[in-house]
C-alpha cells in the first residue's frame, strides 16, 4: 500500500492468478498481462507514484515486471539457463530490488534503476551467489540476505561500500 491507499497483490481467477492495482475511486483493476505466454502474475509492492512492481509467472520462468498505468515493462534479468528473475520492492525513484539467476546457477540479489538497468549487487563472502534485496530506501540504500557457510545473513549495500554483513558493520 502506497501513501495514499493505493493497494496491490494479487487474486485468483479462472485463468490463473492474476496482479491488480486498488484504489477508492476505481475499486480493484486488474494490471495488464505480459507477452510471450506469461499469463498469471502478482503485484509485490507500489510506489507513491503509482508505479507497480511484481512477477509474470510462465512455464519455464519467472519475470521480474513493472506497470505504469496499462503499461507493462520486463525489468530483465542476470542471465542463467531459467533466465528468471522476482521482484520485492520499489521505491519512489523507480529502483526495484529482488533476486535473479545467473549463468553460474546463482541468484543473487539486484537493483533494477530505470536509468541504468539491472544490477548484480554480489554476495558476502564465504558463501554461494545466492540471496535476495528485500528493499531500497529514497536514498538507494539497499538491504537484504545472502547465504554465507554460516547460515542466512542480513546485509546492507551502498554504490560507495558494496555488500556489506550487518553482522560485521
Amino acid at each position: 500500500i502506497n501513501d495514499s491507499g493505493v493497494v496491490t497483490g494479487y487474486s485468483n481467477n479462472e485463468l490463473g492468478t492474476a496482479a491488480f492495482r486498488w484504489d477508492a475511486t476505481n475499486g480493484m483493476i486488474g494490471l495488464p498481462d505480459f507477452s510471450g505466454g506469461l499469463v498469471d502474475g502478482v503485484g509485490n509492492d507500489i510506489n507513491n507514484v503509482g508505479q507497480v512492481i511484481g512477477d509474470a509467472f510462465g512455464p519455464l520462468s519467472m519475470r521480474a515486471v513493472r506497470w505504469d498505468g496499462e503499461t507493462i515493462l520486463d525489468l530483465g534479468d542476470l542471465g542463467g539457463n531459467s533466465k528468471s528473475a522476482f521482484t520485492t520492492s520499489i521505491n519512489n525513484a523507480g529502483q526495484v530490488t529482488g533476486s535473479s539467476t545467473t549463468p553460474d546457477d546463482g541468484t543473487p540479489p539486484f537493483l533494477w534503476d530505470p536509468a541504468t538497468g539491472m544490477r548484480n549487487l554480489g554476495h558476502l563472502p564465504l558463501g554461494p551467489n545466492v540471496g535476495s534485496a528485500m528493499h531500497v530506501n529514497e536514498s538507494g540504500l539497499v538491504v537484504g540476505y545472502s547465504f554465507t557457510n554460516e547460515g542466512e545473513r542480513a546485509f546492507r549495500w551502498d554504490p560507495a561500500n558494496g555488500i556489506m554483513s550487518l553482522n560485521d558493520i
